[in-house]
């Protein structure tokens, strides 16, 4: 599987005024089952970044050498919730992701 992906930020407290991420990858679903999926995806992205006080950068991320994985378990408790809804809320999550 081929992939496109642009991506713009901004963020005040930073003092970023944009952010732009264009990337290119491939990928593939190396296992797949009602329960469980893997996809691996290798490929390349360009950052280009404007900050208000310290002007403009770019440069080119290789995506594949940055990656991570997390597994987490979240619980939520609300004292009065909402009628026919429990009290907690236990949510797992899983993720990969990569970090600049």
């Amino acid at each position: 599987m081929c992939s496109a992906r642009w991506r713009g930020e901004h963020d005040e407290i930073a003092d970023l005024n944009l952010r732009f991420t264009p990337s290119l990858g491939v990928g593939y679903q190396r296992f797949e089952s009602p329960n469980f999926n893997l996809f691996t995806k290798a490929g390349v992205a360009w950052v280009y970044e404007d900050f208000k006080n310290d002007g403009a950068e770019d440069h080119f991320v290789a995506i594949i050498g940055s990656f991570f994985a997390e597994f987490k378990f979240e619980l939520r408790y609300d004292s009065i919730p909402a009628p026919g809804a429990k009290k907690e809320d236990l949510r797992y999550i899983v993720g990969v992701g990569w970090s600049f």
